[in-house]
């Protein structure tokens, strides 16, 4: 009996990322690569903005809203204030 606490498997493992589909050997590797990618931006197919791709999912599924929007929106009230 081995006493290996890994199998072969677990060593040939990647990760991919939910946003390009890259694979990256290490989760550090793949954190690193979520900070650049999920910035980049995608045109939205139904209202043509750029969307970056970390909240793209979340723009198509609430019909093209931007969240960034409420953030705007919070700050000018704040000024108003």
């Amino acid at each position: 009996m081995s006493s290996e606490r890994f199998s072969d498997d677990s060593l040939n493992r990647t990760f991919s990322c939910q946003f390009c589909d890259e694979r990256l050997p290490t989760s550090d590797d793949m954190r690193t690569h979520l900070v650049r990618c999920g910035t980049k931006t995608d045109k939205c197919p139904h209202c043509y903005k750029y969307i970056q791709r970390s909240i793209f999912a979340y723009h198509m599924n609430h019909n093209c809203v931007d969240p960034n929007m409420f953030e705007e929106v919070r700050e000018k009230d704040h000024i108003f204030e």
